[in-house]
């Protein structure tokens, strides 16, 4: 089905159109036009009532019937409305009822073909509403919409618009109350911050004196309402200014609290000397001194001794400067085994001490070199003592040095109870442990009863063996022919 209006192709049956919303029905009559001159022909009968087409609902005729009006009344004449407002004067009489004449029913009719019927013939008016009168409609939801199956483009329309007023009053009720809260917040915030920043709470600043002397720096603070305590530090930088604050510089501190000013103060060299190593490292450390070196010396004071400190005690210097300090350690008998024996003295004598030379056997030192001493290497001894020096000699050495000594002092020697006066002495040999044979040519030597000596006209060749014990000591002396 076309629409007259619009020409949009609708459904077979509809009664409005989907597109405009005009009407479809075909059964519509269009009332006539009451003309003057028919309406004073049916003088005193009343006006033919036009037919009234049915509609849905008022809702739908809001929005439906718009475009439909627009386009009927473009074709058709407008209502007339002779005989009600010629000739009627300032108070509503006309000039026939003026002298005391009647208009004509038939001149009172209002032509009204050309209107379309605007309101649904099965609606009522509201109780109590007055006749021309005009009252807001609640608006109709879509569940209580008729079911017509007919267009519900106004019903939902209303609702909708509804919703969507409702829906941005409240965002536009929730942004003021967050901007009002916002606004809030930030005033309450800068208020905050401009009191804190005028220190009308939170404490007083510390302010910067790093730099200034002691006298400006305690002046300043106390003008803020500080105390002010004062505590020196070893420093590099120039004596007597402000290193820094306690609390520090640019912090908050309670009007009344105490500050406490760090002043630098040179770093000075420590009397040392008598005092011990330890406590000596401890006083340097305390000045900051960071090139110290200890340096021993021979001493017979108490080891660890503080002998010398270099610069001298009392001199100003920066954490750079070189110390030296010089420690006593107490003299030790040196070590020189495996020395030659006259290496091993002069390491001795440059010791400190004097030094007494002595021979031992032995098979595991190399004969001529240092054994060891006496007082052992490596012990405690005041300065200028005596040290034994044993030097070490091998057991044939040993042992024929004894034998050729003792054949050479005694002249006489008594072999197996036989005394020979030694003429030469012609061999000596170390056999074994701690044994030499050696072999002299002598004369017999004999007594005469009143004790004179006699010696044996023939000398003779003897060889014998003679025995020490460890101690060096000549044990026998025996004849070798009889021994077997």
């Amino acid at each position: 089905m076309k629409c007259p209006a619009c020409q949009t192709e609708n459904r077979d049956g509809a009664k409005f159109c989907d597109e405009c919303g005009a009407s479809l029905t075909s059964s519509q009559s269009i009332p006539p036009t009451v003309s003057p001159e028919s309406a004073s022909q049916n003088t005193g009968s009343e006006a033919p009532s036009p037919e009234i087409e049915e509609f849905s609902s008022p809702a739908d005729i809001f929005a439906e019937e718009k475009e439909a009006l627009r386009t009927s009344f473009a074709n058709e004449p407008l209502p007339s409305f002779a005989g009600f407002d010629e000739g009627v004067d300032e108070a509503g009489e006309t000039p026939d009822t003026a002298e005391g004449g009647t208009v004509p029913d038939a001149a009172k009719t209002c032509d009204l073909s050309g209107l379309k019927q605007m309101v649904d013939v099965g609606y009522t008016s509201m109780e109590g509403d007055a006749l021309g009168s005009t009252k807001r409609m609640e608006p109709v939801e879509a569940s209580d919409a008729p079911e017509t199956g007919e267009p519900r483009k106004a019903q939902s329309f209303i609702a909708n618009n509804d919703k969507k007023a409702k829906k941005k009053g409240r965002k536009k009720h929730a942004r003021r109350v967050a901007i009002a809260a916002v606004c809030a917040v930030a005033v309450v915030a800068a208020g905050f911050g401009i009191t804190y920043w005028m220190e009308l709470w939170g404490g007083k600043t510390v302010p910067n004196v790093a730099g200034e002397s002691q006298a400006n720096a305690t002046y300043v603070l106390e003008e803020r309402g500080f105390n002010v305590k004062t505590s020196t530090v070893k420093s590099d930088d120039v004596e007597g200014i402000v290193l820094l604050t306690d609390p520090s510089i640019g912090t908050r501190a309670e009007a009344g609290s105490d500050i406490v000013v760090h002043i630098s103060s040179a770093r000075v060299v420590p009397e040392l000397v008598g005092k011990m190593r330890a406590e000596a490292e401890a006083l340097l450390s305390k000045e900051g001194f960071k090139r110290v070196s200890f340096v021993e010396f021979r001493s017979d004071e108490p080891a660890g001794t503080i002998l010398e400190v270099s610069p001298e005690p009392g001199t100003k210097g920066k954490a750079a400067l070189p110390i030296n300090v010089s420690v006593a350690v107490p003299y030790t008998v040196p070590q020189v085994a495996g020395m030659a024996s006259a290496d091993a003295q002069a390491a001795i004598v440059d010791g400190g001490y004097s030094v007494n030379v002595a021979t031992v056997i032995s098979d595991e030192v190399s004969e001529g070199c240092a054994a060891y001493t006496e007082p052992a290497e490596g012990e405690e001894l005041k300065s200028g003592s005596a040290v034994t020096l044993y030097v070490a000699v091998s057991p044939t050495t040993h042992y024929e040095s004894l034998t050729w000594n003792y054949l050479g002092d005694v002249g006489t020697v008594e072999i197996d109870g036989e005394s020979y006066q030694i003429d030469s002495i012609d061999d000596v040999a170390y056999t074994n442990e701690s044994s030499c044979e050696f072999v002299i040519t002598g004369r017999l030597v004999a007594y005469s009863s009143d004790g004179h000596k006699l010696l044996g006209v023939d000398s003779q060749t003897v060889r014998a063996y003679i025995t020490y014990d460890d101690g060096g000591n000549i044990i026998a002396i025996q004849n070798a022919a009889n021994v077997a």
